[in-house]
């Protein structure tokens, strides 16, 4: 009667695109990745493997998290590398991204609130297959801002030591040569 229906979200990609989705992306955890703006700058690795990845090959043009944020923080500075990896884990600490690809290197908004946020690579990254290490790397500013800047994540006690972070307040973190510890 009264022709009104529920609002619905409906994402058209061009033809040859395909959307994956690598876990379920429903728990606020403790700590913040990929990106912590908690404190000044941020460094973080995490391998996804080639069971999640669901393809054997081709060119991954974005990627997106799930934020969800007190704060809104419009134009960030960020970077993310990527990579083929052997690696199973990231319990031998941070790889240097020396062999990686910068895909990305640029700003990006990321508001208050649920909110999906896409990142449009820069240089779209050959997959070949196997596992890729993606490092995320949120550059040095004066300022910091709540814990309570999260990003959703998806626990996964089949593959533990996935991901590695650092963050500092005084350090300026250089990916190329990452900490130690």
């Amino acid at each position: 009667f009264n022709n009104v229906t529920p609002e619905i979200t409906v994402t058209v990609f061009p033809e040859g695109i395909q959307a994956i989705t690598i876990g379920t992306g429903n728990e606020l955890p403790d700590f913040r990745i990929p990106f912590d703006f908690y404190w000044r700058n941020s460094l973080v690795q995490t391998i996804y493997y080639a069971d999640e990845l669901l393809i054997d090959e081709g060119l991954i043009t974005g990627i997106m998290y799930y934020n969800n944020f007190v704060t809104n923080l419009p134009d960030r500075e960020v970077k993310v590398y990527m990579q083929h990896t052997n690696l199973v884990d990231m319990s031998q600490g941070f790889v240097p991204v020396n062999s990686s690809v910068l895909v990305f290197d640029g700003n990006v908004d990321f508001p208050t609130g649920a909110n999906e946020i896409f990142i449009p690579l820069d240089e779209p990254f050959v997959y070949e297959g196997g596992n890729v290490l993606i490092t995320t790397l949120r550059a040095f500013e004066q300022n910091w801002h709540s814990s309570s800047d999260k990003f959703f994540v998806t626990t996964t006690p089949d593959k533990p030591s996935r991901t590695v972070h650092f963050n500092s307040d005084q350090v300026t973190i250089d990916p190329e040569n990452p900490p130690t510890t």
